[in-house]
């Protein structure tokens, strides 16, 4: 049984998400809402267009271990996209997220995945955790799993991602505007954020988000940009 997702009508509800745009820090200008939403929904736009390098930093977060007693320090990697790039980042996750929630349908499996459905937002983590707990009650004899995967991510087969991507939207092969968001993503370069407030004399407490996010102007720099992006970005 196949399904269709439908991109006009999924524009629609995407859009209707996305009624605000946000103001931040990054080498392009700040787009309005109305200019982007006309570039995303263009095929054409998306399979030609050139991704920034995502602005990179890291946050150090403290975590009490109630087996030490001691607290850790767990890094958080930072990664953000210009502005036009996190609506097309923003509409080809949401369509993407349309088949998969279709195929769970199709597949009988609607209600035992809840990672990373937009679909689900009434329905919190806890609803899901007592319906997990009742069954195991109700099961005489049952096996539970319980895992965790280290790095996920960023160690997953980018072959093997393709490929399943390419088995959920059902079309054989990636069209250009799906394979320009799914190269970038996979093949992604940054600049790093204290480099970049270094080449404009600035000072910032990097372990300050806050501070971080009222830097609005300094690296709206075009020209610097493309002079040195050639020395200063890193390939992810």
């Amino acid at each position: 049984m196949r399904y269709r997702v439908k991109r006009k009508s999924t524009f629609e509800k995407w859009k209707a998400k996305n009624h605000s745009s946000r103001r931040y820090a990054h080498f392009d200008e700040r787009v309005t809402l109305r200019t982007a939403l006309g570039y995303v929904c263009d095929p054409k736009n998306v399979a030609s267009h050139n991704f920034y390098p995502f602005i990179h930093f890291i946050i150090t977060n403290p975590k009490y271990s109630t087996k030490t007693k001691k607290v850790k320090h767990k890094d958080r990697k930072i990664y953000y996209s210009a502005h036009m790039d996190r609506y097309v980042y923003s509409y080809y996750a949401y369509l993407i997220n349309e088949h998969y929630n279709k195929r769970l349908e199709v597949d009988g499996a609607d209600e035992a995945l809840i990672g990373y459905r937009n679909n689900k937002h009434r329905i919190s983590n806890i609803t899901y955790a007592k319906r997990a707990f009742d069954f195991i009650k109700e099961t005489e004899n049952c096996h539970v799993i319980i895992g965790d995967f280290k790095n996920f991510f960023d160690e997953l087969d980018h072959k093997y991602l393709k490929a399943r991507l390419i088995d959920l939207i059902g079309s054989g092969t990636l069209s250009k505007d799906f394979y320009a968001v799914y190269k970038n993503i996979t093949k992604f370069t940054y600049w790093k954020l204290e480099s970049l407030f270094a080449l404009n004399n600035i000072k910032v407490n990097m372990k300050n988000p806050n501070s971080i996010k009222k830097s609005y102007d300094i690296l709206n720099k075009k020209k610097q940009f493309y002079a040195l992006r050639i020395s200063r970005i890193t390939k992810g």
